[in-house]
């Protein structure tokens, strides 16, 4: 998989001369797009999910204080009502996206992680050492996008998004600004599908109401 990393790279770099640094957030975004056919359906999928789960609400809360004292009743109970209203958590579309993600993810964090790219980029004097600012950024980014992810919108809380968001910038002050130029577009490409995403469906639900 590596070479086509190297080769998308060297292509943005050598045959439409962008910088390494812009390079790097152009084959993230590339590849991001390239993987909308599994990923969009996906959170479409987590948005109407989110909507059922939302709907059932008073029922889990019934359920949850009628057997409290029988938390294996309770589960058993709450498995069938989400199975009535064909709420699924693990499904086909959603373990592909997650495989595919997975896969092509950690392949180029490999690839980008071991290849010695060096240059400048906006305030960034050299992209092979971590950068404070860039790190932060990119940290804030993707506690924005953990919040607006549908499938985590009924249990996410403050204290996760702090936690999750200090855990990516100590991460990524360990790594070169080469790793927060990929996580940051990837990221970023992400929230901006979730945000469409929840906006068409929105436009979608009120049009047919």
């Amino acid at each position: 998989m590596n070479w086509i990393f190297e080769s998308g790279l060297t292509f943005f770099q050598s045959d439409l001369t962008l910088s390494t640094g812009l390079a790097i957030i152009a084959l993230t975004a590339v590849i991001r797009v390239l993987l909308l056919p599994i990923s969009y359906p996906a959170i479409v999928q987590g948005i109407k999910q989110r909507q059922k789960l939302t709907k059932i609400k008073p029922e889990v809360y019934k359920l949850k204080k009628q057997y409290q004292s029988d938390p294996a009743l309770m589960s058993q109970k709450m498995m069938q009502l989400y199975k009535d209203n064909d709420v699924s958590f693990v499904n086909k579309t959603s373990v592909m996206n997650i495989l595919s993600q997975g896969l092509v993810g950690f392949g180029m964090f490999q690839f980008l992680n071991g290849a010695s790219l060096v240059g400048k980029f906006a305030w960034i004097s050299d992209i092979a050492k971590s950068d404070v600012l860039l790190s932060v950024a990119v940290a804030l980014l993707t506690g924005l996008s953990m919040y607006l992810m549908p499938s985590a919108a009924e249990s996410v809380n403050y204290l996760m998004l702090i936690v999750v968001s200090g855990v990516c910038l100590v991460s990524l002050l360990n790594f070169s600004s080469v790793i927060g130029l990929y996580w940051g577009t990837s990221t970023l490409v992400s929230t901006i599908q979730s945000f469409t995403a929840n906006l068409i469906h929105s436009r979608k639900t009120l049009s047919n109401g």
